[in-house]
Order: C-alpha cells, then structure tokens, then sequence
C-alpha cells in the first residue's frame, strides 16, 4: 500500500485518502520519513531523556544493540557480554573509561573445570597484591571468611563445585576509592547452595583512568578453566 500525496487544487479518491491513515494507525507501526513515507531506520526515537512515556505495555521487547535501564538519576547501559564456548583463564573487557563510565556492573554466571577454585577481578592488567585492599566476605549461609589480597586481584568468589552466580558492582572514578561489592551464590552442586555472601574488595590505584577490567581464574599448575555455560555481562553507569 502506497502512501498517496495530497496535492493542492487536485481531487482524491476519499479511498486513496483513507488508505493514508492506514500507515498511521494500523498493523505494525515503523518509522517512516520523506515525503513518499517510506521505511527508515536509526533515525526517530520514541520520547525523548525530557518527555518519556509513562508505561509501556508489551508481551516481549527485542533491542537489536544497546539496552539502558533507568531510574531517576542515571542509567546503566549494555557494553558487551561474553559466553565461554572453549575453556580458557582469562576473560578480558576492554576499551573502557571509568572517569566517564563512574561505575560498572557485571552479572556472571560461572562454570569451572574439575570443581572449587577462586574467581578474580583485576584492572587495567595489574595483578600485584600491592594494588589491592584487604577484602570480608560476610557469609550469610556460612561462617565469615576473610580473603586477603592475594598475588593476582581482588578474589571475588570462592567457588564450591565450580557453577556460582554474581552480581558486581564496581565504582571505576578516577581520585576515588575504587570499590568493589560481589554478592554471590556459590554453588554446591547444580541444585543447590553451598555458600552465598558479599565481598568487598578495592583498587588501591586511585590516578589510573581504568581502561580494562579482567576476570580470571588460579593461574598455573593446577588452575580451573571458565568453561562453556560461563557468561558475563557488563554495563556502564551514565552520567
């Protein structure tokens, strides 16, 4: 169905002229522009940062590239995600910026070879323990551990059979404290919790713009492997 132009002095089929509002009002709606009302994409929003809809009723939403969640002071905005399809230590974000991004938020789900290992995080590749704060883990289903800086990051996970769940939030601001805060779900088995609690960790290096953010497992001899099912998501705060 094409879109009829009205032009003036001319006469129209009161048909032709209904059939204009077809395109409007009925079956899928998409963005049209010129003046023959053709198809366009990446071009109108829907609302704007200042006038935003109040509710949006939908069965299903599909985002082709980038999701922002909202509130109302800032947002978190999709960066990239990974899902390990071949055993490898290291999974590495990187092309960051933490002055501009002020804080990230990870979500993992975690598989390792061969049962219970360490999970850690490190920046910006350094993997001193001279970068890093002392960390308490407060253990809800279990006693409190203290984890202490180790040689490599901060420790954010000690897992029980290999398959754990975290929530990371990570303030990245440069001349802040770099904190970090992992609520986890350690997992037992793949039907139950051994251990869930939160972990609080710091970046000692508070002049460092941080441009990349790692997470890895025990290196060397008798180091897990994530494996396939391991998945990480990460988002950036704004502004």
């Amino acid at each position: 169905m094409t879109w009829n132009i009205i032009q003036n002095s001319t006469t129209m089929n009161p048909t032709k002229y209904n059939e204009n509002f077809y395109h409007c009002f009925q079956g899928s709606i998409t963005p049209k522009g010129s003046t023959t009302m053709e198809n366009v994409a990446d071009t109108y929003d829907i609302g704007s940062s200042v006038t935003t809809w109040k509710t949006l009723y939908a069965n299903s939403i599909s985002v082709a590239s980038t999701t922002t969640l909202l509130n109302s002071t800032y947002s978190y905005i999709f960066i990239s995600s990974v899902e390990v399809t071949a055993a490898t230590q290291r999974i590495e974000f990187s092309g960051l910026n933490g002055d501009v991004d002020k804080e990230y938020f990870a979500f993992m789900q975690v598989y390792l070879t061969g049962g219970g290992d360490f999970t850690y995080m490190c920046f910006n590749n350094q993997t001193t323990s001279g970068y890093y704060a002392v960390q308490l883990s407060a253990a809800i289903s279990a006693p409190a551990i203290l984890f202490q800086p180790s040689s490599r990051g901060i420790q954010i996970a000690e897992s029980g059979r290999g398959n754990d769940l975290l929530k990371i939030n990570i303030y990245s601001e440069t001349g802040k404290q770099r904190g970090v805060l992992a609520n986890n779900a350690v997992g037992g088995s793949v039907a139950s919790i051994l251990l869930s609690g939160r972990v609080n960790g710091s970046w000692t290096d508070t002049s460092s713009t941080i441009t990349s953010i790692t997470f890895f497992t025990s290196v060397g001899a008798g180091g897990r492997s994530f494996v396939s099912g391991t998945y990480i998501e990460l988002y950036k705060r704004t502004p």
